[in-house]
């Protein structure tokens, strides 16, 4: 019995409920049905159990109002739905971050640019957004193992987070290549952003049996400056970071409309190759190579 004075009752976030609060209470009050009240009860054993209580006014011949109600015990109900919850929230955040370092993905990253752009046109302010990609990180594969690619890939996203600051964002974007999100207002110095995620490669990587020495390529792209989208703050940088690997790796490149224009013209060519491969229009030479001595 609700009654029961050893039988604590409360909310399902543990309140305890005053008498007034009871469902049979409230529908003497109100004269109106209470559905599907939710209650927990803690038994004096100390275990706690929760309780569905729909329950109804009806009028005795004598005039005298009485309470019908059925109770049902949801505690194994709530439970499966807790549970469903958690294996939901995990399975989200599975599919948003990346499994061997937690951060957050490519999708995830590009919901966070998203977030971020919104923010910046709404305050004024603007949006660092650095690519990085390890340079001859496939040397490192190939010589040591996937193990040791992998523990290096978890060493460098470790070092990274750790500088990450505030409303900054770092992401695993793929294999060796990350995003680094930075929020700024103008008069903001962004060099010295980049200083401190180039920091994290001073200092070689321990992979257990060897120690590694790795850098880094950095490619930039501004907004407002650089871009008008995030799509165009995305390759912008991806642009930079190709002209940072192009001019011998370890160093960063800020994108320009210079690179653009290289870039379609580059594909311009390639097209226009392409053509000529598939017409035939190329003929092989032979030059003979006279010794004259």
């Amino acid at each position: 019995s609700m009654e029961n004075d050893y039988w604590r009752v409360c909310d399902l976030n543990g309140r305890p409920l005053a008498r007034a609060e009871y469902p049979a209470s409230q529908v003497l009050a109100t004269n109106a049905t209470q559905r599907d009240r939710r209650v927990s009860i803690r038994r004096h054993d100390g275990q706690t159990r929760s309780l569905s209580i729909t329950a109804a006014p009806m009028r005795m011949p004598d005039g005298r109002m009485q309470v019908v109600a059925t109770i049902t015990d949801i505690t194994a109900q709530l439970s499966a739905e807790a549970l469903l919850r958690d294996a939901a929230a995990d399975a989200t955040n599975a599919a948003l971050h990346d499994p061997m370092t937690g951060l957050p993905n490519r999708q995830l990253c590009e919901d966070y640019l998203a977030a971020a752009l919104a923010s910046a046109r709404q305050g004024g302010g603007g949006l660092l957004h650095v690519f990085l990609d390890l340079d001859n990180f496939k040397q490192v594969n190939d010589r040591f193992g996937h193990h040791a690619g992998d523990r290096l890939i978890r060493e460098v996203a470790g070092r990274l987070e750790a500088l990450r600051h505030g409303p900054e964002v770092l992401a695993r974007v793929a294999g060796d290549e990350f995003i680094f999100l930075h929020p700024f207002t103008p008069g903001d110095d962004t060099d010295a952003v980049l200083a401190r995620l180039s920091s994290a490669f001073e200092a070689p990587f321990d992979l257990g049996d060897r120690v590694v020495h790795v850098t880094v390529s950095m490619g930039v792209s501004l907004w407002p400056g650089d871009a008008r989208s995030a799509e165009d703050l995305w390759q912008n940088a991806d642009l930079a970071m190709y002209e940072a690997k192009r001019r011998g790796r370890n160093q960063t490149a800020r994108f320009s409309p210079r690179l653009r224009q290289r870039q379609t013209e580059e594909a311009r060519i390639a097209q226009i190759l392409q053509r000529a491969l598939k017409a035939r229009a190329f003929a092989i030479v032979l030059q003979p190579l006279v010794a004259l001595d």
